[in-house]
């Protein structure tokens, strides 16, 4: 039972990796998962990183 409940989570996970590759027009062939949402991660920090720092120097004008 439990396995079955695995293997379903599994076919699940494989499912959304493929729509997030489709998403970003992967190559099929190309495409390995550890290297995607990696590169994924590592824009989400730097995204999070320049947002904070717009939001630093807006603040700054206003006090200034």
């Amino acid at each position: 039972e439990k396995c079955d409940y695995l293997e379903t989570l599994y076919a699940d996970m494989n499912k959304r990796i493929e729509a997030m590759r489709l998403l970003f027009a992967e190559d099929k062939k190309k495409f390995k998962s550890e290297t995607f949402f990696a590169t994924l991660y590592s824009f989400v920090l730097a995204y999070k990183e320049t947002y904070n720092e717009i939001l630093r120097k807006r603040e700054a004008e206003e006090k200034g």
